[in-house]
């Protein structure tokens, strides 16, 4: 058997998932209300293209995310998902990049 084939749902190592599918779910809410994507980097430590795939629905990789969404709906996933603690993370990433922007 050749490696390199196929595709694990999990990784292990640096292929590992840096959040969990709450955590990714808070995220993508965060984008829905209008969280710049600058600031959902900061706040959840993943790198611009990761953002931008759980953010964007025309990539394939985090479709469980936005199939959740639909199958709950906005009200009922902002309960299940945007948690005090990923609120925190973004008002944090906010005042983190606020004197970043004010600078420029």
């Amino acid at each position: 058997m050749k490696k390199g084939k196929g595709k694990s749902l999990g990784g292990t190592g640096k292929w590992a998932p840096k959040l969990s599918f709450e955590e990714r779910c808070g995220f993508y809410y965060a984008s829905i209300i209008g969280i710049e994507k600058g600031v959902i980097v900061l706040a959840s430590k993943l790198d611009r293209g990761t953002i931008t795939r759980l953010i964007s629905r025309r990539y394939k990789a985090y479709s469980s995310v936005h199939q959740r969404f639909d199958e709950l709906g906005l009200d009922k996933f902002r309960e299940a998902y945007w948690t005090p603690t990923i609120q925190q993370r973004v008002v944090a990433a906010q005042a983190q990049a606020a004197p970043a922007a004010g600078g420029v």
